[in-house]
């Protein structure tokens, strides 16, 4: 992704830009309530549910999840996903492996538990529901402002760590 320049800011847009983010957050937060229905019979947390989410997608990409690299694309810190991956170990649902390439590095995968839940709750995803009322256009509109907004926020963080990241934004 290139970097856009961005253009003069005043107050008006200031305001919009707010009204914006205040939409997103409100979109996040009710497609996660929404989210949260489903997983409760499944006695899991969305945080626990993106872990076996992004489990899978890394393996599809031929990388290895690492807990490094899963709290790299949620942007949280790694004691956070240390905290849910052992509660996730402990219930059976991933497991860790040494990484032959880097002793110190783990490797996760899913168990047959979580591939179970994996499976079962992307059956019933009501986040497909919801997706599924923006028509192929709205999607792909969707699709790039959302790639700009996060290529925006990575620049803001100013962290190298992501580049890698804004990489793989185009491919979704």
């Amino acid at each position: 992704m290139n970097d856009k320049v961005v253009r003069d800011i005043n107050n008006k847009d200031v305001d919009r830009y707010f009204r914006i983010w205040t939409l997103l957050a409100r979109a996040r937060d009710a497609i996660r309530k929404a989210r949260e229905i489903t997983l409760r019979k499944f006695n899991i947390t969305p945080e626990q549910f993106l872990i076996l989410v992004l489990i899978k997608d890394i393996q599809s990409t031929g990388d290895k999840p690492t807990p490094t690299e899963i709290a790299r694309r949620t942007f949280r810190n790694s004691n956070t996903i240390a905290i849910n991956v052992s509660r996730m170990v402990n219930r059976g649902l991933i497991q860790k492996v040494s990484n032959v390439d880097n002793k110190r590095a783990i490797i996760l995968s899913l168990t047959s538990e979580g591939e179970g839940i994996y499976e079962e709750v992307k059956s019933k995803e009501v986040t497909t529901r919801i997706m599924s009322r923006l028509s192929i256009e709205q999607e792909q509109q969707l699709i790039l402002c959302l790639n700009t907004i996060i290529a925006g926020a990575v620049h803001e963080i100013g962290q190298r760590e992501y580049e890698k990241l804004l990489d793989s934004l185009t491919n979704v």
